[in-house]
């Protein structure tokens, strides 16, 4: 059995295309292979942004966006 993001909402041919774009733009890159319990309370929201964009969502409501991420991330 495969596990699957989003069922139905990505491309199983692109998803590691979308992924890996995710991953940039959230600037999680070199965190890629950390367990969640290992990342900073920053990268966990920046991870939890990366996770709603999956699938191309249209609409995000965010609340208090930039709370506990650092100077480089907030720009």
């Amino acid at each position: 059995m495969t596990l699957r993001i989003r069922h139905g909402r990505v491309d199983p041919t692109n998803e590691t295309v979308q992924i890996s774009d995710i991953l940039t733009r959230c600037q999680l890159t070199e965190h890629k292979d950390k367990l969640v319990k290992e990342c900073s309370g920053g990268m966990k929201r920046k991870l939890s942004l990366g996770m709603a964009l999956i699938g191309e969502t249209k609409t995000i409501i965010l609340d208090e966006p930039t709370s506990g991420l650092d100077l480089e991330s907030r720009e």
